[in-house]
């Protein structure tokens, strides 16, 4: 995967990401914590990802969904289509990098649930709403 420069940011944002990830009871690793952040920041750090990254994330947000399906931490359907926008942003992205092959990886993803009420705010963000 991708090397990410973020140990400011991470350092930064590492107690909080790490107590949101406990409190939806999410197994992950201090590895996770900067490809997670990254999820957010995409625009501003100018990252392209890559399909290693995008399997990474296609795994993630899964298992985020899944873990608040559990634990009711945050609620629905809000919190899976802020996670099918990320989703969706992420291979949008990709596809700069990858071209249209892109279309395989995203397609497989269970995210895609919820994702026709998050492309009007990737082709219209907030600003313009």
């Amino acid at each position: 995967m991708a090397e990410f420069t973020h140990s400011r940011s991470l350092g930064k944002h590492q107690n909080s990401i790490s107590r949101q990830l406990h409190e939806l009871g999410v197994q992950f690793s201090q590895e996770d914590l900067a490809p997670h952040l990254t999820l957010s920041r995409m625009r501003k750090s100018h990252f392209v990802p890559d399909a290693d990254y995008l399997n990474w994330a296609k795994e993630w947000l899964g298992q985020l969904q899944q873990a608040n399906a559990h634990t009711h931490c945050y609620a629905e359907p809000a919190f899976s289509q802020a996670l099918s926008h990320k989703w969706l942003q992420a291979c949008w992205t990709a596809r700069k990098k990858m071209g249209w092959t892109v279309g395989k990886i995203f397609l497989s993803a269970t995210l895609n649930k919820h994702m026709l009420s998050t492309i009007p705010k990737l082709v219209f963000p907030t600003k313009y709403l």
